[in-house]
């Protein structure tokens, strides 16, 4: 059995150096994670998804799913300058 380990070098846009081992897991769990919650569906996005089709208006689709929560529904400046 070889034990012989892979460990990708990956750099970021903060820094220059790569990457640790123990960063580049959590990285990858933290993208896991983001992929697994980000297709499932909730409350917020189901109300855009059937508001669109619907009524054929994007920004009141949008309007009306952040409305679903009752309060701040993420970072909406960073998000539209993104």
């Amino acid at each position: 059995m070889n034990n012989t380990r892979f460990i990708r070098l990956m750099t970021t846009f903060w820094r220059q150096e790569p990457l640790s081992e123990n960063e580049y897991r959590l990285l990858e769990a933290l993208y896991s994670a983001h992929h697994k919650s980000a297709g499932r569906d909730n409350p917020s996005s189901v109300t855009v998804a059937n508001a669109a089709a619907g009524s054929g208006e994007l920004s009141k689709s949008i309007a009306a799913g952040l409305l679903t929560i009752g309060g701040k529904h993420g970072p909406i400046v960073q998000t539209t300058e993104f």
